[in-house]
């Protein structure tokens, strides 16, 4: 299964899926972290029911009693299957404890939330245009923001870096019309 970068689209290489550490996308230069769950790159033809089938003899999976379990969670013990086992680095998490790990922080490898700089630094370019005399704030902060974090990934989903441009474009444009405030007010002052 192929998974692409969610900014400039190219397909990632196999390095992406050994860990869920922030790596440099080989063709736009993007941070992006991948955390896939081990069944997604099966083909279908891999696991069979075969594979799955469970005799008197064998443990069963605890969420499928007639799978045959072949894995056990890292945190918690419970037998897990083919379907449910999710591969975390050297470690193999059961559903529950992947959503708790994600949930509560408890394992950093799993991404719980992602601050959106592109949305942020819109909202720092826009929202002081309605009272002019804080874009003189507002503007800067709008600037730093989206050229700070301009090559993190901007979210989870695919999104296009026009927030960022936006951003960068009116605080620039703010930050023109104060200089020119500025440099208009200095060229009437009477000369003494």
């Amino acid at each position: 299964m192929a998974i692409a970068c969610p900014e400039c689209g190219f397909e990632l290489r196999e390095a992406f899926f050994e860990s869920p550490d922030y790596r440099a996308c080989q063709i736009c230069g993007s941070e992006v972290s991948v955390l896939p769950f081990p069944v997604c790159f099966i083909a279908p033809g891999q696991i069979t029911a075969l594979d799955l089938a469970r005799t008197d003899e064998e443990a069963s999976c605890f969420h499928h009693d007639s799978k045959k379990a072949i894995h056990s969670c890292t945190r918690c013990g419970k037998f897990l299957c083919a379907l449910c086992a999710a591969e975390v680095g050297a470690d193999i998490f059961c559903p529950e404890c992947l959503v708790a790990g994600e949930i509560h922080g408890s394992d950093q490898r799993l991404e719980r939330e992602r601050v959106l700089y592109d949305s942020i630094a819109l909202t720092a370019a826009i929202a002081p245009a309605f009272t002019i005399s804080l874009t003189i704030f507002g503007a800067p902060a709008a600037i730093y923001l989206a050229l700070r974090y301009w090559r993190r990934p901007t979210s989870i989903v695919r999104r296009f870096r026009w927030r960022r441009y936006a951003a960068f474009l009116i605080a620039l444009t703010e930050m023109a019309f104060w200089i020119f405030i500025l440099v208009t007010a200095i060229a009437r002052r009477p000369v003494r």
